[in-house]
């Protein structure tokens, strides 16, 4: 019998979820709600964001540099990051040693972790708190990409701030870079992706401005 294949999920959450759940993840004290922050301003993969270290992060610069042995495509990662991230980088400073979002316990089901595990049980209280229901985290990176494309965002800086293959968030065929380029293709965008960043910390800003007047 041939396996069932699930559809692919294409939730985007609306201006006013985004902004229910952006808001709640500040006022939270636990980690979970310091990972969805990041997840929400920063659009990168929820393994990666919890894996984060600090001396992985240019404060100076506003640069995070995800390892290759972290990323999903083992490629490194370098994004620039804006104020909204930089706040939640301060609340975490008082955190013990180098991992920004250490386990909760040393051991799950007799393996070792290091790293936050609590997600289920964190999940349904947030959920409860911010009013949103029917979401996931890789919701979240889709809607950063969505919302980013609408707001005239080019694939191919998507694509880097992604940390996708170039062309694979345009399409194979008629992608605006194709694979082969890509290893000749060395441009970071940098400054394109601070201009991208920027524009997504300020719709985010007027969201929340939106709901405070509501």
């Amino acid at each position: 019998m041939a396996p069932i294949k699930r559809r692919p999920r294409k939730r985007v959450l609306s201006d006013p979820e985004l902004a229910a759940v952006l808001k709640t993840a500040p006022e939270g004290t636990d980690v979970f709600s310091h990972i969805v922050a990041l997840l929400v301003l920063t659009g990168q993969r929820r393994g990666e964001t919890t894996a984060l270290q600090k001396s992985w992060c240019n404060r100076s610069d506003r640069l995070i540099t995800l390892p290759d042995y972290v990323t999903k495509n083992y490629q490194e990662h370098t994004f620039p990051y804006g104020d909204l991230v930089e706040s939640v980088l301060v609340r975490l400073s008082n955190i013990e040693g180098n991992l920004y979002f250490p386990a909760y316990r040393a051991h799950v089901r007799g393996v070792p972790t290091t790293t936050y595990n609590g997600w289920s049980k964190d999940k349904i209280e947030f959920d409860e708190r911010c009013g949103v229901s029917n979401w996931t985290l890789h919701d979240l990176r889709r809607t950063f990409a969505t919302r980013l494309a609408e707001a005239g965002v080019l694939p191919h800086i998507l694509e880097r701030l992604l940390n996708h293959r170039m062309g694979s968030i345009s399409n194979r065929t008629y992608g605006i870079i194709s694979q082969v380029a890509e290893v000749y293709n060395l441009a970071t965008y940098l400054p394109e992706m601070r201009n991208a960043i920027a524009l997504w910390e300020n719709k985010l800003t007027a969201l929340l401005r939106l709901l405070e007047a509501a």
